[in-house]
């Protein structure tokens, strides 16, 4: 019963997405795959990475033109803070923060979806001379290419 119940989900969301079913089988198999990895329960780091996205722009709608976005993760005891340039993410489980120190070295953080446990903070810019830097994300396109979004680097 389960698999006909998934396989009804999979065959309402094609309808969605204009599957064909006079494309040859293979085509057929690899756009169901792709259709089946778009959901959120199969793709989760993708929705959270959706989620990412509007919160940090409603977060970034507070700041001024003096301020960036700052990322604190506390753990074991030390509290670590970070300039977010770029938020992507690997699926279907990984989200990857790629950032900057304090002190200006680079750093990439990875977290699982359900593991998510920080604080998005207000950080003066870490460059002076240059326009405050927004998060970017980086989004896959249906070939898996990247695209990276907004980031002012």
């Amino acid at each position: 019963m389960y698999e006909i119940k998934k396989l009804s989900e999979i065959m309402q969301a094609a309808k969605k997405y204009n599957f064909k079913p006079e494309n040859s089988l293979i085509d057929q198999v690899e756009k169901l795959e792709e259709i089946a990895a778009s959901a959120p329960k199969n793709n989760p780091a993708k929705w959270a990475h959706a989620q990412l996205m509007q919160i940090v722009k409603d977060f970034e709608e507070t700041l001024n033109d003096e301020q960036e976005t700052g990322l604190k993760i506390i753990s074991l005891g030390n509290a670590s803070i970070y300039y977010v340039k770029e938020i992507d993410y690997r699926s279907p489980y990984i989200l990857v923060f790629h950032c900057v120190t304090q002190n200006g070295e680079k750093a990439v953080i990875l977290q699982h979806y359900s593991q998510l446990n920080f604080v998005l903070i207000v950080l003066p810019k870490l460059n002076a001379e240059k326009s405050a830097r927004r998060v970017g994300f980086i989004t896959h396109q249906d070939t898996e290419d990247l695209a990276v979004g907004n980031s002012n680097s």
